[in-house]
């Protein structure tokens, strides 16, 4: 008779937290639109968005379906899109510029690794941790501004 109760417990719990780990944040951008995130929390690794929505005048003007952890650049003219969890990243950063709402060429590393970004205006900064040790770091910067539009195929 005891093993039920607690059985019982375990049920609403684990039916609980599945329904956790699903939020929403918004952003201002510069020219009074908003961007709206969609996160879902992980159990290892990064929190992350799954999608994007650019709203104006409270009006869905698009959605972005995306994976990984946004960081805009300072101006909120730029997002750049890593998919990292807690064994290294994925080799694909996706960029956005966020006045016409265009994803631009991603950058594509040359490999599965662990790394770090930030903005230096519309510069990406890219700090590679190599997985052997008694290698260095590597730095890599890279102008955004002049990156070609990318039409992502829908396979």
């Amino acid at each position: 008779m005891k093993k039920y109760p607690f059985l019982l417990l375990l049920l609403l719990t684990t039916t609980t937290l599945a329904n956790e780990g699903k939020w929403t944040t918004t952003e201002q951008l510069p020219n009074s639109d908003s961007i709206k995130f969609f996160w879902v929390g992980a159990y290892e690794g990064h929190d992350s968005i799954y999608k994007i929505e650019i709203i104006r005048n409270k009006g869905l003007v698009k959605t972005i379906g995306v994976h990984g952890q946004p960081l805009f650049n300072t101006s909120r003219k730029y997002v750049a899109i890593k998919n990292c969890w807690h064994g290294g990243c994925r080799n694909e950063i996706r960029l956005f510029e966020l006045t016409d709402y265009n994803e631009l060429q991603p950058i594509q590393m040359n490999k599965k690794s662990v790394f770090n970004l930030s903005w230096q205006d519309s510069i990406l900064n890219i700090q590679v941790t190599p997985a052997n040790k008694n290698e260095n770091v590597n730095i890599t910067s890279i102008p955004v501004e002049n990156r070609n539009v990318f039409v992502r195929s829908s396979n």
